[in-house]
């Protein structure tokens, strides 16, 4: 099933279309960095008077407040994904050179079965949905190539 050059590839079934968009998430989003390397607090300073507070400090008097657009929104490819009847996926993943021969390039494929047919247009239009609270504004720069 996976090319002879892949280096690396795993199969498994879907035990739900939420199960199916983790498993797109997880290769298209970049992990968050675990509570070990995270700190969203600024270092404990010794309070003076009337030098407000450190939650004031990211509050913008000029403008309002702008829209969490920091998830991914997925329920519009999840209900596709359960329209579908996806039950099963594979991925595959090789490593080869870079133009150059100083980088490297990792493409990657993830592929679902479903015991339905994909509605390809809607599968499309729901993950650019979804992606674009994080990689754009009002869908600038969001589009398919074929």
């Amino acid at each position: 099933m996976a090319p002879d050059d892949a280096g690396f590839y795993r199969a498994g079934g879907i035990g739900s279309a939420d199960e199916a968009v983790s498993e797109i998430l997880r290769k298209l989003l970049p992990q968050r960095p675990n509570a070990a390397f995270w700190w969203e607090q600024a270092p404990d300073v010794t309070p003076t008077p009337d030098a407000g507070a450190e939650a004031e400090l990211e509050t913008r008097i000029d403008e309002p407040p702008m829209e969490r657009r920091d998830q991914f929104s997925g329920q519009q490819l999840a209900a596709e994904m359960a329209r579908a009847g996806v039950k099963a996926y594979i991925e595959a993943q090789a490593s080869r050179a870079a133009a150059g021969g100083v980088f490297r390039e990792l493409p990657c494929v993830l592929a679902f079965q479903a015991t339905g047919a994909w509605d390809d247009s809607a599968v499309r239009t729901a993950l650019t949905a979804g992606l674009e609270n994080l990689w754009s504004a009002s869908g600038l720069g969001l589009h398919w190539w074929n």
